[in-house]
C-alpha cells in the first residue's frame, strides 16, 4: 500500500501531463472522499487533459472540498459538460454547496441556471423543498427554469403549497390577459417592426401558458407535459 501511495504521488508531481491525468484517474477509481487532496491540486493543472480527468475523479469521490473548483469549471466551455456530470454524481451531499453558490450575488446567470438543472435532476425532497421555498422570491429571469427544475424533481404539491401555487397561477393568468390584449391590438399589423413585436408577444404568451401548465403539474403529476422552449 505504501509503495502504491508513493507511486501515485510521483505521478501527481510528474512533468508529463498524461501521467498526472493517470494519477487523477486512479484516485477517482478509489472512490474514497478522503483522497480529495490529489484532485484538488490537479483541478487547477495547466493542462486541459489533466483538469478534465480530475473533474471526472471529483465526481467519483463526491468530496465536498472539491465542489467549489468543480463549480468554477462550469465557466470553461471545454470543461462544462464534464463538470456538470461530476456535480450530478455528487448527489445530496452537494446540495448545500450548490445552493450557496446559487445565492452568491456575483454568480453568473449561466451557472445559476446549471445549478437549478442539477438540483432538479437530483429528485431529492431536500432540493425540491429548497426550490419551492425560493419560488416566491426567484429572479424573474430564472423563474421559468426554477419551475422546470421542480418538474424534473417530480415535485408533488400538498395542501400546504396550495395558496402559493394558486397565487402564482393567478399572476400568470393576469400576464396572459395582458399579452392577449396586446396581441389583439397588433393582430392586423403590417409594418415589419409591429409584426416582430407581435411575434415576440406570441412567444411570451406561449411561455406563460407553459408556466401555468407546469404549476398545474404539481397537483396533477400525471398531466402530460412537454417543454416547448429550451
Amino acid at each position: 500500500i505504501i509503495a502504491a501511495g508513493t507511486r501515485l504521488q510521483a505521478l501527481e508531481r510528474s512533468e508529463t501531463p498524461s501521467e498526472r491525468a493517470l494519477a487523477a484517474q486512479a484516485i477517482g477509481e478509489i472512490e474514497n472522499p478522503s483522497f480529495y487532496h490529489g484532485p484538488e491540486d490537479l483541478l487547477n493543472d495547466e493542462h486541459l487533459l489533466v483538469r478534465q480527468t480530475a473533474l471526472e475523479a471529483a465526481g467519483q469521490l463526491a468530496a465536498p472540498q472539491l465542489l467549489g473548483a468543480t463549480l468554477n469549471a462550469l465557466s470553461e466551455p471545454q470543461l462544462e459538460a464534464i463538470a456538470l456530470q461530476s456535480l450530478s454524481e455528487s448527489g445530496e451531499s452537494s446540495i448545500d454547496a450548490l445552493w450557496e453558490a446559487y445565492g452568491d450575488d456575483d454568480q453568473s446567470f449561466r451557472i445559476r441556471r446549471h445549478i437549478l438543472v442539477l438540483l432538479g435532476k437530483m429528485k431529492s425532497e431536500i432540493s425540491s423543498n429548497l426550490l419551492f421555498e425560493h419560488l416566491e422570491n426567484s429572479d424573474p429571469e430564472l423563474e421559468e427554469e426554477l419551475l422546470y427544475a421542480l418538474h424534473d424533481a417530480d415535485f408533488k404539491a400538498n395542501s400546504l403549497h396550495f395558496n402559493q401555487i394558486e397565487a402564482r397561477i393567478n399572476l400568470e393568468g393576469k400576464r396572459a390577459i395582458t399579452l392577449l390584449q396586446a396581441l389583439t391590438a397588433y393582430a392586423d399589423a403590417t409594418m415589419q417592426g409591429a409584426i416582430h413585436l407581435r411575434e415576440t408577444l406570441q412567444h411570451e404568451f406561449e411561455k406563460v401558458i407553459q408556466r401555468m401548465l407546469l404549476l398545474a403539474c404539481f397537483f396533477a403529476p400525471n398531466l402530460p407535459f412537454r417543454r416547448m422552449y429550451a
